[in-house]
C-alpha cells in the first residue's frame, strides 16, 4: 500500500523535491507479545515524498518465529527493530542473529522510548511507529552482547536469584528460632558460621540436658581445630541460649527448613562452579585484570564479566556506559531549575555486584585504597550509603577502562584527598571556634602546607 507523507518543503529560492529526514531507507518494526508477532516493513526512496508500507503477523512459537525471519530476509531491510518486551524478545533476536542478520542491523529499544499516546495505541500501530523511528534514526539502542555472554548473564542471574532465596531462607528459620526463644545469634556473631549452622543444627536435634551439653561441646571442640574466628561463648552461655519451646511439630518443620537450606546452598555453589570454568576459560585475562581492583574477588570478577563481557563499544563514553550501569547521578532540571538527581534503575545484577564491591571497600580497615578513601571523605559528608553509591560509581568508571583499554588497577600512591578533606573540616571547626565566646585558638603553622606541620593548641578562657 502507498501511504503519503507530508514533509514541509524548505524555501532556499529554487525548485526542491519534497523530502523526508531519513537514515535508512527500509526497515522492519516488530512489536514483540507473548503469543503474537506484528511487523511492518516500510521501504521508501531518498528524495521521494511516500513510502511503502507491508505488514506480517505470526505467532510467537520457534516455527512461527522462523516463519517471520524468512519473511525478513526476503525483504532485506537495512535494519530491524523491537521493543525490549520481557523475556519475549530474545527468542526472535537470537533467530534473526542465526539467520545472517549482524547485530548492527538489529535494534532493541526500551518501550518506554517509543511509548505511543493513550488512545492511538494498537498493534500494527506500534509495529509502523517502530518503523518510521528505525528509519528517521531517532531511537536509542540498549546494550546488547554476543550470544556467548547473554547466555552467560541468563546462568548469573539464575546464580543471583538462588543466592537471594538462600538469604531470605536463612532470616525465616532464624525468624523460626527466634520465635520459639532460641537466642543463639546473641552468642554467636556470624549466624551464618559453620560453627553456628552446626550449632543449630545440634538444637533441633531436640536433645535435653547432658545429651545437648555434650554435642555442644563437640562441636566447639571441632571449632578449635579450624582455622579464623571463633567463638568466645562458653558452652554454659550458648546451653541457655540454646534453650527453646520447640514442639515436636515444629521441630520438624525446622528441621525440613535446614535440609532444604542445605540443598540450595549445595545448588548454588554448583551453578557459580560451572559458571566460574566459563569465564576463567573463555575471559581469563580480563578476569584476572578486573582482580587487580580493590575489593574484586573471583566471584564479583565472575559477576562484571557476565553482565559485560569484554565488549564495550556500544558505548560511545564512559558517561554513557556509568547511565546505563544505574549509578550516576540522573538529571532532573526544568525551568532552569534542578530538582532531584537520583540515580536510575541501569542493570539491577551488576549494579549489585557494584554496591557489594563498594562495602568491601568501605569495610577494609588496613591499607586503605583510593576507593576507601573516597568513601570515609562522601560519608563524613552525605552518609554512607551515598558513598557506596558514590565508590561504586567510580568501580564502574574503572571497570569501563580497564576493559576499552586492556589495563590494569594501580593505585595513586599520591592520594592526599582524605587528609586534604579532614583539614578543610579542621579549619571550619578552626574558624566556628574562633567565634565561640569563652575560646581562643592559637595557631602555629611552619612553611609548607599547613597539614603537613600543624600545631594547635586550644584554650578556654577562664574569664566568664
Amino acid at each position: 500500500m502507498i501511504v503519503n507523507q507530508n514533509v514541509p518543503k524548505v524555501s532556499t529560492g529554487s525548485p526542491q523535491t519534497a523530502a523526508f529526514n531519513a537514515m535508512y531507507s527500509s526497515a522492519i518494526g516488530i512489536d514483540v507479545h507473548s503469543k503474537l508477532m506484528v511487523a511492518c516493513f516500510q521501504n521508501g526512496e531518498f528524495g521521494q515524498s511516500s513510502f511503502t508500507e507491508e505488514f506480517k503477523e505470526t505467532g510467537s512459537s520457534l516455527q512461527a518465529l522462523r516463519i517471520l525471519v524468512d519473511w525478513c530476509k526476503s525483504k532485506n531491510p537495512e535494519i530491524i527493530i523491537m521493543e525490549s518486551t520481557g523475556i519475549y524478545w530474545r527468542t526472535l533476536y537470537g533467530e534473526l542473529e542465526t539467520n545472517g542478520f549482524s547485530r548492527d542491523r538489529i535494534v532493541v529499544v526500551n518501550p518506554r522510548i517509543v511509548k505511543p499516546l493513550k488512545g492511538h495505541k494498537t498493534d500494527r500501530g506500534d509495529a509502523s511507529n517502530l518503523a518510521k523511528h528505525a528509519r528517521m534514526g531517532s531511537f536509542s539502542r540498549s546494550f546488547i552482547p554476543s550470544a556467548d555472554i547473554r547466555e552467560l548473564r541468563f546462568l548469573w542471574s539464575s546464580y543471583a536469584q538462588l543466592t537471594h532465596q538462600i538469604r531470605g531462607d536463612k532470616r525465616r528459620l532464624h525468624g523460626l528460632l527466634a520465635g520459639n526463644g532460641c537466642r543463639i545469634a546473641s552468642v554467636a556473631t556470624d549466624i551464618e558460621g559453620v560453627t553456628a549452622q552446626q550449632l543449630v543444627e545440634v538444637i533441633l536435634s531436640g536433645d535435653k540436658g547432658d545429651v545437648l551439653r555434650g554435642k555442644i561441646q563437640k562441636v566447639l571442640d571441632a571449632m578449635k581445630k579450624r582455622r579464623g574466628r571463633k567463638l568466645t561463648a562458653t558452652v554454659d552461655a550458648i546451653c541457655e541460649a540454646a534453650e527453646s519451646r520447640f514442639s515436636p511439630e515444629m521441630l520438624n518443620v525446622a528441621r525440613n527448613r535446614v535440609r532444604a537450606l542445605k540443598e540450595l546452598i549445595a545448588r548454588a555453589e554448583a551453578e557459580f562452579q560451572v559458571i566460574h570454568m566459563k569465564v576463567v576459560l573463555g575471559f581469563r585475562d580480563l578476569y584476572e585484570r578486573l582482580q587487580t581492583i580493590p575489593s574484586v574477588n573471583e566471584k564479583s570478577a565472575v559477576g562484571i564479566i557476565c553482565e559485560l563481557g569484554d565488549d564495550l563499544s556500544s558505548f560511545t563514553s564512559i558517561k554513557q556506559f556509568a547511565s546505563w550501569t544505574g549509578l550516576a547521578p540522573g538529571n532532573n532540571i526544568s525551568a532552569g531549575k534542578s530538582h532531584s538527581s537520583k540515580t536510575t534503575h541501569g542493570n539491577k545484577y551488576l549494579r549489585r555486584t557494584l554496591i557489594e564491591v563498594a562495602q568491601g571497600c568501605a569495610n577494609t580497615k588496613n591499607n586503605m585504597s583510593n576507593l576507601t578513601k573516597l568513601y570515609l571523605r562522601i560519608s563524613e559528608r552525605k552518609g554512607r550509603n551515598k558513598a557506596k553509591v558514590a565508590v561504586a560509581h567510580k568501580l564502574a568508571r574503572i571497570i569501563y577502562v580497564i576493559i576499552t583499554r586492556h589495563v590494569v588497577y594501580v593505585d595513586n600512591p599520591n592520594d592526599n584527598s582524605l587528609i586534604e578533606h579532614r583539614m578543610r573540616q579542621l579549619k571550619q571547626s578552626i574558624a566556628r571556634a574562633r567565634s565561640t565566646e569563652g575560646i581562643t585558638v592559637v595557631k602555629h603553622s611552619s612553611a609548607g602546607k599547613f597539614w603537613d606541620k600543624l600545631d594547635i593548641s586550644v584554650r578556654v578562657s577562664q574569664n566568664k
